[in-house]
């Protein structure tokens, strides 16, 4: 009798260690991340340069640049600014003196309206969202030129800033 009851035995253990097939288990898993506020900020011409100033360009005191294009966007509400990095422009050793910042005007209406950048100064806004949303801001730039200046290389560094509002 001892064989029947070690195959009931046997029996019963097989029962216990294979799994039910119609038994379901659920295990919930989280996923996150944590968004960071993004700003992004370009130029597509970081070396901008103005024209040889014309004789007609010295008589009118303004030498022109054509307009670059100042690329943003964010996922926040932006405001985009630029100063100038000194309160004057490198000049030509035989200058004599200093060339102020705000010999410098910008225009974002092609040159509708021009605005001296002497200090930080607001050229556009942006809202939440890509490109489609932000279009890129165009700046043109002109600068005060004089037969009173020596002849030479001059410039002046900007600085663009993009700042969550």
């Amino acid at each position: 009798m001892k064989t029947p009851l070690l195959v009931t035995a046997i029996a019963a253990l097989a029962l216990v260690v294979v799994p039910d097939a119609n038994a379901q288990t659920n295990v919930n898993t989280t996923l996150s991340f944590t968004m960071q506020q993004r700003l992004f900020l370009d130029v597509d011409d970081a070396a901008l340069v103005f024209p040889d100033p014309t004789t007609a360009d010295l008589d009118a005191g303004l030498t022109q640049t054509v307009a670059h294009n100042v690329e943003h966007r964010g996922n926040v509400d932006h405001v985009i600014t630029v100063a100038p990095s000194t309160a004057t422009w490198n000049v030509p050793v035989s200058y004599p003196g200093t060339k102020p910042a705000d010999d410098l005007e910008w225009s974002t209406n092609a040159g509708t309206t021009w605005n001296v950048v002497s200090a930080a100064v607001n050229v556009g806004t942006g809202v939440r969202g890509g490109a489609g949303l932000n279009p890129d801001i165009p700046v043109t730039w002109r600068a005060a030129v004089g037969y009173d200046e020596p002849a030479g290389a001059y410039n002046i560094v900007v600085t663009y800033t993009s700042t969550a509002n």
